[in-house]
């Protein structure tokens, strides 16, 4: 079932009643069904005749329906705005996707071909008979390409048809492939429930596995040899699949490469462990020599015939291990240098202190031949007597892997040795350079060849996954798979299938085959590089169900909208968009950067621009440039009192004012708009006047504007919304969702929220400083200029209001006491009373209509019935099957069916309509009645009721919920005043001296550029962005997005492609 209850079996019906009707679009459909249904296939063609379907309604459903037709009326106006649309699509669908002229020229609603025209689909017969003929797909014409162009992105998801391919087992790989090219289809698993292991082509995608695995290897060993430079970028248009025999000649190179370049690091090693054991072995005998030099030996021999106690604790004689007679011995050699203090201390204990032990670091630097990793080593030598010693010091240096070397006991020996040992490792070297530039141009012609191996097993690999998720037909000999394919790619992918048929050289051709499902499809909505990140934005927060309102074209204009609304500023919004500007002029250089946080960035460079220009806008409308206004147009708030002709002063009662004011204090300085506004200059002419820069109550003026205008601008997103629901419900045909969740809710809106708006603006329009006459009444000043939010605290209540702001009873007509309070139209509490009132009984329509219409199909189901018993076609009228359920007289269904509705519009008169006048009355008498409570009915009332609940509190919150509007542009706008004042004009500008000033200055700005760009600009910027999130996934889309749908992933070989360019850091 789709949303809204309608399955795609009724939809596919109704197009085959309306097969004869080839200009149904043009007739049927209203302006905005033109606007947002153009060709597509899940409408139905035509309605019922009259005396087939009739269509009767209730008294009330009669009230909705006409509310319902004037709102259509009202939004037939974007219907220029879709012109537009279309137009822009056009060019870009030329550019982005190389259509051909010929091919938008057939962008029109009028479908003048019937639907399943192709012989190649299963086709209904007037008869009730299907037939399937197949034929080559060669001979075939598809309509589907003519229905429309393919746009950049559309109000809808692409309608999509789920077809079966059934294609031979000898040219599945061809037309696979050409599938990829395609990037329009949308395998479906049918072995879900088949393991990993044993599917199809398990064992080529196991060698594929281990062709990635030698390319990594590869890869890894290139990077290391210092050959990354020579890895060429990977082209990713480049999508053409090599051949079987080149596949198997790749798989041998690749597996005798990896085998040379491991012999090559084997014997490196090796050579690396050889030299680096003959400059250790150097190291020592310098070393050895040295502790010679200084007559270690001696030391040594003083050391060891140091008396020592021949007796242990027990008092029994221990034999000494040492015999003073015996010729000295020592060993020396290496050890790593974080060993060398615990190697001390073992040798020492091992010994019974009868060892002496000397080490010393070495200075030169020293590599892990496998490792390549640098290692500290230390020469040690230690000096004992006796065999059993040596064997001691043998098993200690073993146990720390220490090195041993054959070091000559005489200094005319070692000489000789060292000597020796330098022509072995000038010619090791010479060894190393040899096998170093060997490997090197092996790693660098191997890091040219490395993108084209890695492209084509990734995309054999990627083939392979998709023939997996095909099945055998009975026979073994055709694969089977179900797809989605788009309805205007059907014609592309017939094609596409016979190009793979005659490349694979097969005499059997592939069949496409349309089924009927009631299975839901995917979500697919075309972007491109621009329209991408908005469409990610959206699905973010939940993939759009099928078919619904796509909310990313209007999120292009509305996200950034609302962003520069709080970050409006002029500054901070020109360096925002010089910053995207920059990643857009150079995207193709930037694209390459790999690097996590960047591409971010990189990837809403276009959101950035758009952000920064609209902010840039706000940023004039809020007259706010780095916290400071820019008098352009010139302030209206001046007034000469003083001519120069005369020598006067032009009005001595405004000077005297005007002195008196000034007496009191510069602080305590009243601008009074009668005496220093020039009205016949009028308002400033675009945004806000400069002199409110300077003036004291500057934040009180700025934020009740910006208030109100937050309260304005998220009403009419939350109404647009609304109006976004209208259309899924008039796509989806349920009406019972117009009338018992649309219109109720529109209702509910206007009578408070959008009347609340109205009163804003009346109240700007009309109520200024001067006394007048508005709407019939006098006004006598900006004193009783109305309250909006006791009046909005009023209209609920109920509250008796005076009416007038003025004692019209008294010739001097005197203001009366709370005069903002009183009524300011004629009929002000009526009009209130009948709004609230409206909007009350909205939210029980909201709760139970669709609830009791469900019920009541569930109950009646309004069944169809033949009229009559028999068959008066045939002459002997034979009775009909089930004849005792047929009509018994004319017009038998109508009659019953508007008694019902008759009888259940009776129930909530009976049970509302006593209270609700009861109710009144009460009211009127300043009386109050506390309602009971009704039992819900089931679980149908208890989803309407969470959903006529959210709704009603929704409105409320979501409206204070736009007060951030507000709130973040007042705390971008205090931040960046704050930082100028504190920093800039404190530091810098306020010094006298220009001495200090042309030292001091530098700095000051380089820490408010700092600043400014990383708390106004970034900081400030991702708060903005983060609110703008929220303001559109939960105020916006709430009205009318249900997001529960699936992304529609094509197999595509390019996007294979991207992964591994995107995924990798090198390519």
């Amino acid at each position: 079932m789709f949303p809204y209850g309608v399955s795609l079996s009724e939809l596919e019906a109704a197009e085959t009643d309306s097969i004869d009707n080839e200009n149904w679009p043009t007739a049927m459909a209203s302006p905005i069904e033109r606007l947002f249904t153009c060709g597509d296939q899940e409408t139905p063609l035509v309605e019922e005749p009259a005396a087939q379907q009739p269509r009767t309604v209730g008294l009330s459903l009669w009230f909705s329906e006409i509310i319902y037709r004037i709102l259509t009326a009202i939004f037939s106006i974007p219907e220029l705005l879709h012109r537009t649309y279309i137009t822009f699509n056009r060019t870009f669908s030329q550019r982005d996707f190389n259509v051909s002229e010929a091919e938008i020229a057939r962008d029109d609603c009028n479908i003048s071909n019937p639907l399943f025209e192709d012989n190649n689909f299963i086709r209904a017969h007037a008869n009730g008979n299907r037939e399937n003929e197949r034929e080559p797909l060669s001979n075939k014409v598809s309509h589907y390409s003519t229905f429309q162009s393919k746009p950049i992105m559309s109000f809808r998801s692409e309608p999509l048809k789920l077809c079966q391919l059934i294609v031979p087992k000898d040219s599945a790989y061809d037309c696979v492939v050409e599938l990829g090219k395609k990037s329009v289809v949308h395998f479906k698993d049918l072995n879900k429930n088949v393991n990993v292991f044993q599917r199809t082509y398990v064992r080529e995608v196991k060698r594929c596995s281990e062709l990635e695995r030698c390319i990594r290897y590869i890869e890894n060993q290139v990077i290391e040899g210092g050959a990354k430079k020579f890895i060429p970028e990977m082209d990713t248009s480049n999508i053409e699949i090599s051949l079987q025999r080149e596949i198997y000649d790749l798989e041998i190179r690749l597996f005798d490469l990896e085998r040379d370049i491991r012999i090559l690091l084997d014997n490196e090693t090796a050579l690396r462990r050889n030299c680096n054991d003959l400059m250790e072995f150097q190291e020592v005998l310098q070393k050895v020599e040295s502790f010679f030099d200084i007559h270690i030996e001696d030391k040594a021999r003083n050391q060891l015939d140091v008396d020592r106690s021949q007796y242990n604790d027990f008092g029994t004689p221990l034999t000494p291990l040492i015999d003073h007679d015996a010729t000295p011995w020592f060993v020396a050699g290496t050890i790593d240098t974080s060993k060398r203090v615990p190697f001390e201390r073992v040798l020492w204990r091992a010994c019974r202190r009868t060892a002496f032990v000397k080490t010393a670091e070495i200075y030169q630097e020293f590599k892990d031949p496998e490792t390549r990793k640098p290692v500290e080593k230390s020469v040690f030598i230690v000096f004992f007597k006796g065999q059993k010693l040596k064997d001691i010091v043998d098993r200690v240096c073993e146990g720390f892997k220490a090195k041993q070397y054959p070091c000559p006991k005489s200094s005319r020996e070692r000489m000789l040795v060292l000597a020796d040992l330098e022509i072995r490792i000038h010619d090791m070297n010479i060894v190393l350079d040899t096998t170093k530039t060997h490997k090197h141009e092996l790693l660098s012609n191997a890091a040219v060849g490395l993108p084209e191996w890695n492209r084509q097993v990734h995309l054999q690999m990627a083939i392979y996954h998709a023939l997996n998720n095909f099945t055998f037909d009975t026979s073994g000999n055709f694969f089977v798979a179900e797809c989605w394919v788009p309805e205007i790619e059907i014609d592309d992918v017939m094609q596409a299938l016979q190009r793979g048929a005659n490349k694979s050289g097969a005499t059997v051709h592939p069949i496409l085959n349309v089924m009927e499902t009631e299975e839901i499809p995917p979500t697919y909505n075309r972007t491109n590089k621009f329209t991408q990140i908005f469409q990610d934005i959206v699905n973010s927060y939940g993939v759009a169900s099928y078919r619904e309102m796509n909310p990313a074209p209007f999120t292009i204009i509305s996200f950034p909208f609302l962003f520069s609304i709080m970050f409006g500023d002029f500054g901070h919004g020109l360096i925002m968009f010089l910053a995207g500007l920059y990643l857009v002029l150079n995207e193709k250089k930037l694209s390459k950067v790999r690097n996590e946080i960047f591409s971010m960035f990189f990837s809403g460079r276009y959101i950035i621009l758009l952000m920064g220009l609209f902010s840039i806008y706000a940023g004039v409308i809020y007259n706010d440039a780095f916290a400071k206004s820019f008098n352009v147009f010139g302030s209206a708030w001046t007034k000469d009192m003083y001519t120069k002709s005369s020598g006067a002063y032009n009005n001595s009662q405004s000077y005297i004012e005007f002195t008196n004011m000034l007496s009191k204090g510069p602080h305590e300085s009243e601008l009074s708009p009668s005496l220093f506004y020039n009205h016949d200059h009028g308002p400033y002419a675009f945004g806000i006047d400069p002199i409110w820069n300077l003036a004291e109550n500057r934040l009180s003026f700025v934020n009740s504007m910006k208030m109100k205008l937050s309260v304005i601008i998220g009403i009419a997103q939350m109404a647009f919304g609304l109006f976004l629901s209208l259309l899924n419900h008039r796509f989806f045909h349920s009406n019972i969702d117009i009338y018992s969740v649309f219109i109720p809710q529109i209702l509910f809106l206007t009578c408070i929220f959008v009347y609340l708006c109205l009163q804003i603006i009346v109240k700007w329009i009309f109520f200024s400083v001067f006394p007048g006459t508005i709407f019939g009444r006098y006004y006598p000043g900006a004193h009783c200029a109305p309250s909006l939010l006791i009046g909005l605290i009023s209209m609920f209540m109920f509250k008796k209001r005076e009416a007038g702001f003025v004692d019209m009873t008294n010739e001097n007509r005197p203001a009366l006491e709370g005069c903002h309070l009183n009524q300011w139209y004629p009929g002000q509490s009526t009009v209130e009373m009948v709004l609230v009132i409206v909007a009350l009984l909205a939210v029980p329509v909201m709760l139970f209509g669709k609830p009791v219409y469900i019920g009541l199909i569930s109950m009646f189901m309004f069944k169809k019935r033949e009229a009559g018993f028999v068959d008066m076609t045939n002459e002997n009228r034979p009775a009909l099957e089930g004849c005792h359920l047929n009509q018994w007289y004319p017009g038998q269904s109508t009659v019953e069916m508007v008694l019902v509705i008759v009888a259940l519009l009776a129930v909530p008169v009976m049970l509302f309509g006593k209270p609700v006048y009861v109710l009144v009355q009460r009211f009127r008498r300043r009386g109050r009645k506390q309602l009971g409570h009704e039992e819900g009915f089931g679980d149908i009332i208890m989803h309407q009721a969470i959903h006529t609940i959210e709704f009603v509190l929704g409105c409320v919150s979501h409206t204070a919920s736009y007060l951030r509007l507000w709130a973040l542009s007042l705390a971008h706008s205090q931040l960046s005043e704050v930082l100028w004042d504190m920093v800039l004009s404190s530091g810098g500008l306020a010094t006298e001296s220009y001495f200090k000033s042309a030292i001091c200055l530098p700095l000051i700005f380089f820490l408010y550029a700092l600043g400014t760009l990383s708390v106004l600009v970034i900081m400030e910027g991702l708060s903005a962005f983060l609110h703008t999130l929220r303001l559109h996934w939960v105020e916006f889309q709430s009205k009318f997005y249900i997001g529960e749908g699936y992304l529609f992933v094509p197999f595509s070989l390019k996007q294979s492609l991207e992964k591994i360019r995107e995924g990798s850091d090198y390519y």
